[in-house]
């Protein structure tokens, strides 16, 4: 699990969030400026099957 999943989650009311990735940083730049992403997202099975399945014995 990210730090993003973390601070979303736990949703405090500051958190200086950092990464070494600068796409990641310009998305918490966009979040902090009050981004809102206003499409529907659903989970495809046909198009998630098999992620994480590496990690499974």
């Amino acid at each position: 699990m990210g730090g993003l999943a973390i601070a979303l989650t736990l949703k405090p009311e500051r958190a200086l969030l950092n990464d070494i990735n600068p796409h990641l940083i310009n998305f918490y730049r966009w979040l902090q400026r009050g981004l809102r992403i206003d499409i529907v997202l659903e989970n495809d099975p046909e198009v998630t099957i098999g992620i994480g399945s590496a990690s499974t014995p």
